[in-house]
């Protein structure tokens, strides 16, 4: 800041303060509804269109500096339903932008161009639901495959990289038709961050690195949710328990940027058929293993993450209140916690002793997921008191039991009525059917039949009948009714309030 370089520490003093009081940025999550949130944007010559910056990221980015000349001093008020994100949280480009307009002022005019030129095209997910003529595409020159979006060049590469990039042409056939951005491949993201990353940690540049991990990334099979039998597998070497592998292009894009592939070993196949990576998006402790990663990245530890993966990946993922049998369980009486939940919430407790182990053949629940019996087991421990809390348990599970058994109930008469609405079209349709044939086989004789509800247009009793039973089925609520709601509300409350 130009004030630190200035020594002026009263005015450092005075921008904390203000800080402090201010919101952090809620960064693609937005705004909405009337929040009163306060708003920043540019004026006069420099206005774009749709370009606005909340009140946080005004203040740590323009509001000490030369910059505030360009954006308006007082803000927009939020006063509508929309949602609104801020540009400098979503747009990569702009908050780097404005960064470096700070430090090279001179260099204003063509940031700002750029800036102007990104908030003309579609966000790179925008681009996923679009034709590809709705945006440019650009290719690395050193690997040709890797294809972007305009939103995604401007975004990570024209400020450091542009002539390593190229315009690339689409055919009018392709225009109509839909592309991929080669940054939306998960491992492609993930390699460049991190080179970034690293680059700037090490004040080097890593780039070079990058487009060489692009080149394998992309040669190596995709990972996917389908079938991968005939993937590579590795592991972490200190991983002696087969529960956990990745395929070779998370070990690209992951594992090989920041120095931690030497740290893995090839493995033969994954344990019990399972073939989904544990680095896939769609795996449920994703975003757990992802949070230690990017720790060990920051802190250039790789055992930061081993660890996690070889205490934790063991043990099977909590089944809350889906039945399982079969399985270990913790617990007392009818009282039952996964070991998952085990060892992050009752183990080495004062009243952990207590509870017994063992393989359960019948179906048992997961009952300690919740954070209100998390917080029950810690008063009990305090008290020691672990009767309170059993008895506290069995008056859960009685409510989620009682819930169960209504919502089966009202499932069981809304497929018994499916059913025999189902059955009465087909009746209705094959009585229609032989009223047509038999009116065509015989001509008209001029009976009719039917009553005062339907009409007397049919020309056999089939007919007749068959109208009947269409309006009969049209008739039918199929879902519950007003009755079975109102039944249903107190238990579900009930059981929102012990879960």
């Amino acid at each position: 800041m130009a004030h630190l370089a200035a020594g002026d520490w009263d005015a450092i003093k005075a921008f904390m303060i203000e800080r402090v009081n201010l919101p952090n940025c809620k960064g693609p999550a937005g705004h909405t509804g009337l929040d009163g949130s306060r708003w920043y944007r540019m004026i006069g010559a420099w206005e774009i269109q749709g370009f606005v910056i909340c009140e946080t990221c005004y203040q740590e980015l323009v509001a000490w500096n030369q910059l505030k000349s360009y954006f308006a001093t007082t803000p927009t008020i939020k006063s509508d339903e929309h949602l609104w994100t801020c540009d400098a949280a979503v747009v990569p480009l702009i908050k780097e932008g404005l960064r470096r307009a700070i430090a090279s002022p001179h260099r204003w005019d063509e940031l700002h161009r750029l800036f102007r030129r990104r908030m003309e095209y579609p966000s790179c997910l925008e681009t996923k639901n679009l034709l590809a003529g709705s945006t440019y595409w650009y290719a690395c020159k050193a690997v040709p495959d890797l294809v972007v979006c305009t939103a995604c060049y401007l975004d990570h590469f024209v400020l450091d990289y542009a002539s390593s990039w190229e315009l690339h042409p689409l055919t009018p056939e392709q225009q109509q038709q839909r592309f991929e951005c080669g940054m939306q491949t998960l491992q492609i993201y993930a390699a460049l961050g991190v080179c970034k990353q690293i680059g700037i940690a090490a004040n080097t540049d890593e780039y070079d690195g990058f487009e060489t991990l692009a080149r394998m990334i992309l040669e190596s099979p995709p990972c996917n949710a389908e079938d991968m039998r005939n993937a590579t597998w590795y592991a972490p070497k200190d991983c002696t328990v087969d529960v956990y592998a990745i395929c070779r292009r998370c070990l690209l894009g992951f594992m090989a940027p920041p120095g931690f592939a030497r740290e893995f070993k090839e493995v033969e196949s994954r344990r019990g058929g399972n073939w989904l990576c544990d680095l896939h998006p769609t795996t449920p402790r994703f975003r757990k293993y992802l949070a230690k990663y990017a720790a060990a990245v920051k802190l250039e530890d790789f055992s930061i993450f081993s660890k996690y993966v070889v205490e934790w990946t063991p043990y099977p993922e909590c089944p809350r209140n889906e039945a399982c049998t079969n399985r270990k369980w913790y617990g007392e009486g009818r009282f039952t916690a996964c070991e998952l939940c085990y060892k992050e919430a009752m183990e080495g407790a004062s009243l952990a002793s207590r509870l017994d182990c063992a393989l359960v053949p019948n179906e048992a629940r997961c009952q300690m997921y919740s954070r209100r019996m998390r917080n029950l087991w810690r008063q009990a421990c305090e008290n020691n008191d672990l009767d309170s809390f059993l008895a506290l348990a069995n008056e859960r599970m009685d409510a989620f039991l009682l819930m169960n058994m209504e919502k089966e109930r009202q499932l069981a008469e809304m497929s018994i009525r499916m059913s025999q609405r189902n059955t009465l079209l087909l009746a209705s349709s094959m009585n229609t059917g032989i009223d047509g044939i038999v009116s065509a086989a015989r001509g008209d004789n001029g009976t009719r039949w039917g009553n005062s509800s339907i009409g007397y247009i049919w020309q056999t009793s089939a007919g007749a009948e068959g109208r009947l039973q269409f309006d009969q089925a049209m008739g039918m609520n199929v879902v519950p009714a007003s009755s079975d709601f109102a039944r249903m509300a107190p238990v579900m409350q009930r059981w929102a309030e012990l879960e």
